[in-house]
């Protein structure tokens, strides 16, 4: 089954955004087909409702409805994570003596119409909050807590998912052992529903301390992130596990600054067969450069392909000023 819930796994995010968006009305029916034990389809399900009491069908299309939601929230929450959070890793970057990062997206699926963030960062380099914004329009904000080790222990995420200005809520708790290494994410989706509640358990260290394998549950599914790392803890293979069969697995390459410049996602058939017609980039290749400001900071992200080169995103630092 294709999974679309991992955060963790985006290199490539601007092409599997198209993929998701395109193949979401199937992610629907599958999500929702496995609530009803009796029926494979959403159809199916209806057609069961039917047969039975008046406040038995009602409960089915509530649960439907929160499902639906559920899928949408997961979809947009997705897409901000990709889209508005793919400039830094929240978990884990620093950026002292920043006061404030803005950051614009271009050519690349939804970018072209205007996705844009500004990251707000505290004395110590850490992010405290971003915002996120759509065609102008705030759409998405993040608040970020951080304990005394500087470990991140909680994110809040709020979004707008429509323009009636209604607004959802997901949370984001962080578990560490003794030694400061993260063993656990809580995703609390906010929502009426038995699945609203995603985990990542982090296991198998390597000596930076840095999880080898994540194991996740969400709902009735689960699945296995497996990374291998290079000796400057780099992911450079990546591959995600489901019922004992590697779903996709992905190969990574940085230039000397530790920025990720190559990468190539191989899918399992059945999912390559679904996604076929929606992957924009044949080769299954991706490739990217970058141009640095004069602290090594990169300020400029392009698409490689043959002799053409495409902006995908543009960063602009304003330095806390010193007193």
């Amino acid at each position: 089954m294709l999974n679309v819930f991992d955060f963790d796994t985006a290199t490539a995010y601007n092409e599997r955004f198209c993929v998701i968006a395109a193949v979401s009305p199937q992610i629907m029916q599958w999500k929702l087909a496995s609530y009803y034990p009796a029926g494979s389809s959403v159809e199916a399900a209806t057609t069961q409702s039917r047969h039975h009491v008046s406040g038995q069908a009602e409960s089915a299309n509530v649960k439907r409805k929160d499902m639906k939601r559920l899928i949408l929230i997961l979809l947009l929450s997705w897409t901000m994570a990709l889209v508005g959070q793919n400039y830094i890793n929240v978990e884990t970057d620093k950026f002292p003596g920043v006061e404030k990062m803005a950051v614009e997206s271009f050519n690349s699926c939804c970018a072209k119409k205007g996705f844009h963030a500004i990251y707000y960062f505290d004395e110590k380099g850490n992010p405290i909050k971003s915002l996120s914004f759509f065609e102008k329009e705030h759409r998405c904000t993040y608040e970020y807590k951080f304990n005394e080790m500087g470990l991140l222990i909680e994110k809040t995420q709020t979004f707008s998912i429509n323009r009636k200005g209604e607004i959802e809520t997901t949370k984001f708790f962080y578990e560490f052992d003794s030694i400061g290494r993260v063993i656990r994410r809580t995703t609390d989706f906010c929502v009426e529903n038995s699945a609203r509640i995603k985990t990542d358990i982090y296991q198998d260290f390597n000596i930076f301390g840095t999880p080898q394998t994540i194991i996740t549950e969400f709902g009735k599914l689960s699945w296995t992130i497996k990374k291998d790392y290079n000796s400057n803890n780099q992911a450079i293979l990546i591959q995600r596990i489901q019922n004992d069969t590697i779903i996709i697995s992905e190969e990574c390459r940085y230039n000397e600054h530790g920025n990720l410049i190559y990468c190539q996602p191989k899918y399992l058939k059945e999912n390559a067969k679904l996604l076929g017609r929606h992957l924009k980039n044949e080769s299954g290749e991706y490739k990217y450069e970058y141009k640095y400001d004069k602290l090594n900071r990169w300020i400029e992200k392009y698409s490689v392909s043959g002799r053409k080169k495409l902006l995908l995103e543009k960063r602009t630092f304003y330095d806390r000023k010193k007193n």
